[in-house]
């Protein structure tokens, strides 16, 4: 997770997993905020929309850069045979907290 400029201190969480089995996996694509003023997470949302990334990622990269977006890069994503196995994932997109978007999305 990187911080997040959309409210001092919240933290911008992004994919993650869980296993079903064996190495079989279910993995998400979400984006959500984590308070730690309150204490909650919030799926990130535009006009009642949620936001997600462009590929389901897990054990990837963010970072939090000097003009306040948020790299997310790398890390592994679910095969395309449809076994729910890992492969490594090349893609990266970038979180602007001032336009509330997720690009290349």
């Amino acid at each position: 997770p990187a911080p997040d400029a959309q409210t001092p201190g919240d933290v911008l969480l992004t994919g993650g997993a869980w296993n079903i089995s064996s190495n079989l996996w279910n993995l998400t694509e979400t984006a959500e905020f984590y308070s730690p003023t309150s204490q909650t997470f919030e799926q990130h949302k535009i006009d009642s929309v949620t936001v997600s990334l462009t590929v389901p990622r897990v054990g990837h990269t963010a970072v939090l850069l000097t003009d306040g977006t948020v790299l997310v890069s790398g890390g592994l994503t679910l095969n395309t045979d449809g076994t729910k196995n890992l492969d490594v994932t090349k893609s990266s997109e970038v979180y602007n907290p001032t336009a509330r978007k997720l690009w290349p999305n």
